[in-house]
């Protein structure tokens, strides 16, 4: 029996990209061999860049093309011929009149971001939705929240109203991590917040406002000064008790315990109030003092231990409970910032006839979950038969939710084919959940659905997985090490996020070379920092003298902009070139 469901789960470098054009050009093959030449019209393929897209349909058109030549290029006309009876000729012949017929019907092959389908969706769908037709669509959430929050700190009284102390406790409960105290900065930052589907459901339920928010953190931050104090007092008795028994910093390992009490808790930084994991773990073990210690220390904290474990104990209590207090703190800010931003966001839109995408990933699913494939057909006036999703695991709950009607439908007709790589969706990005990919033919997060049980129902009817297991992008020595280390580490994740590393193995295609070297560092930050960067110039040195590579073989990947401009001009200074995105700034010239 035909599964018209397939899924195909795969690794990086697998060859997803490929396998969807190849399945494109298949199915407009069928269509055309049962006397529909227009049949790619039918045909519905998603990705999430606008770049992404480009590249399939460069792909496609470009195989098409090939194939219009009889040239077979990446072995596509066997792995279009294993499958199907198709005779290699008429796949040449029919390949020339679809390639011809696309380029003069160009706007009719329907590869896109699904950001753009969902746009067309909500001009099908305006009037249901309670929106004028002639709005204007922003997709970049800056150009609303820039203007939203100049407004706003336009605002801020020097009298200290609700709005004013909300904010300047925003500022400082960034200043306390360590980050910028530019408010305007951070606050654009931080708005991205506002555009999380989670965030949405949030917004509905929440009735508190701006005074609430302020009333209970009044309450949480005197809670928050009591535990201060009673630290501060616990670090007063302790120094009282080593002085009566006469107790100093050599009667301990490394002065550890000593230094905690005397030193650390008298710190303005609370950080330095956590107990390092080498104190811990000597507490824990009853390991008070050097081994080489005199006999009379020995003793004399022998003695002691007993009150110094307690002292010891207080201390995590309190401190337990302090942070827990801090961490609610600072989420009340953010979260009371957030209510403030969404509110005002939402006042400039109505005011300007605004509306945003991520809005109407919200709005169109009130409205199809519930409603049947004919009568959305009927609004976006096309019906696709095919579905081609790439990187599902980008795929987020509403999206998703909001393509169902009409791939469900579509599996009456013919197949549909999801590719993703379930371990990449673990970072969450577009708001993809790892959970989605697994649960499937299940649907995630699906109890407000009126049509769950239909819809699942014919998913798991159809459903088919299949794995990518070659590896056509990396060399051996990589690819054994990503298997080695996700077979080694897959079991530190929870139970039921396990399976997403099931067959994760990769077979090798490019047979030989490569090379992984894993280190770590240990160190205060500056340290750190020189280590790592005498160690990336080392390595790079090594394998251009001894393997022969080329410096434009090198890439290395920092996690922000100003750790970027120190590797490069380290590397500069090393007389290795660089080529970074930092580097083309005139500032850098």
């Amino acid at each position: 029996m035909t599964k018209n469901f397939q899924i195909y789960r795969s690794s990086a470098g697998a060859g997803k990209t490929y396998m969807l054009s190849v399945n494109f050009i298949k199915l407009s093959l069928y269509g055309y061999f049962n006397g529909d030449i227009k049949y790619y019209q039918k045909i519905l393929a998603i990705t999430f860049t606008n770049k992404a897209a480009a590249e399939m349909k460069d792909r496609i058109i470009f195989y098409l093309r090939c194939l219009s030549f009889e040239e077979d290029k990446d072995n596509i006309l066997f792995n279009i011929t294993k499958d199907t009876s198709y005779q290699n000729q008429k796949v040449f012949d029919a390949a020339k009149n679809i390639y011809s017929h696309i380029i003069h019907n160009y706007n009719k092959l329907s590869i896109s971001t699904i950001d753009k389908f969902t746009t067309h969706l909500v001009r099908s769908f305006s009037k249901d939705l309670g929106l004028s037709y002639n709005f204007d669509l922003e997709l970049d959430n800056s150009k609303i929240m820039q203007p939203v929050i100049a407004l706003m700190l336009s605002e801020i009284s020097a009298k200290g109203d609700n709005l004013s102390e909300l904010l300047v406790g925003f500022v400082m409960s960034k200043v306390d991590e360590g980050k910028s105290s530019d408010i305007e900065v951070d606050l654009n930052e931080f708005s991205s917040e506002l555009f999380k589907e989670g965030v949405y459901d949030y917004f509905n339920k929440n009735k508190l406002n701006l005074k609430n928010y302020i009333d209970v953190k009044n309450n949480f931050s005197n809670k928050f000064k009591e535990l201060e104090h009673e630290i501060k007092q616990l670090s007063h008795k302790v120094r009282h008790y080593f002085s009566l028994n006469n107790l100093t910093k050599d009667h301990f390992t490394r002065g550890t315990f000593y230094d905690l009490f005397i030193k650390k808790l008298g710190s303005d930084n609370y950080e330095k109030w956590i107990p390092s994991k080498t104190l811990q773990k000597n507490i824990e073990n009853g390991v008070w003092y050097s081994k080489n210690a005199h006999q009379i220390i020995k003793n004399q904290v022998n003695l002691c231990v007993k009150e110094l474990n307690s002292f010891y104990q207080q201390l995590i209590v309190l401190l337990r409970e302090f942070f827990s207090y801090k961490e609610i703190l600072k989420n009340i800010y953010q979260l009371s910032v957030l209510l403030e931003l969404h509110k005002r966001k939402e006042k400039y839109k109505k005011e300007n006839n605004i509306e945003q995408l991520f809005d109407f990933n919200k709005k169109i699913n009130e409205i199809i979950s519930s409603e049947s494939s004919a009568f959305i057909y009927e609004r976006i006036g096309e019906r696709y038969q095919h579905y081609l999703i790439d990187e599902f695991q980008d795929t987020s709950t509403m999206q998703w939710q909001n393509l169902l009607p009409l791939l469900v439908d579509s599996l009456d007709y013919g197949k549909s084919y999801i590719v993703g790589d379930g371990k990449q969706s673990i970072y969450r990005w577009r708001g993809g959940e790892a959970e989605q990919f697994l649960q499937l033919p299940l649907i995630f997060k699906s109890q407000n659905l009126v049509l769950k049980s239909e819809w699942e129902a014919k998913l798991n009817h159809h459903y088919r997985a299949n794995i990518l297991d070659f590896n056509y992008r990396s060399r051996e020595e990589i690819v054994n090490f990503n298997n080695l280390f996700f077979e080694k580490t897959k079991h530190l994740l929870d139970e039921d996020l396990q399976d997403m590393y099931k067959n994760h193995n990769q077979k090798v295609v490019r047979k030989g070379g490569g090379f992984v070297h894993v280190e770590l560092f240990d160190g205060d930050k500056q340290q750190y920092k020189e280590e790592i960067l005498k160690k990336i110039v080392g390595i790079i040195k090594d394998l251009t003298k001894e393997k022969k590579s080329l410096h434009k073989d090198f890439t290395i990947l920092c996690n922000t902009a100003k750790r970027v401009s120190l590797v490069a001009n380290y590397l500069l200074e090393n007389n290795i070139p660089v080529v970074s995105s930092e580097g083309l700034l005139l500032s850098s010239s």
